[in-house]
């Protein structure tokens, strides 16, 4: 089952490093990181 997560925020209160982390995390479960108008989003991440 795949499933996405929303990490709630303007652009500017994420750090560079957050960010990094959260494109890390996409990665590392096969899915893919976006920046969206509230916050940023990880996308189709397999679920168990």
């Amino acid at each position: 089952m795949k499933t996405s997560v929303i990490l709630h925020g303007l652009h500017n209160e994420f750090t560079l490093d957050q960010m990094k982390a959260c494109i890390e995390l996409a990665e590392k479960y096969g899915g893919s990181f976006r920046h969206v108008v509230t916050g940023m989003q990880i996308t189709g991440i397999e679920k168990d």
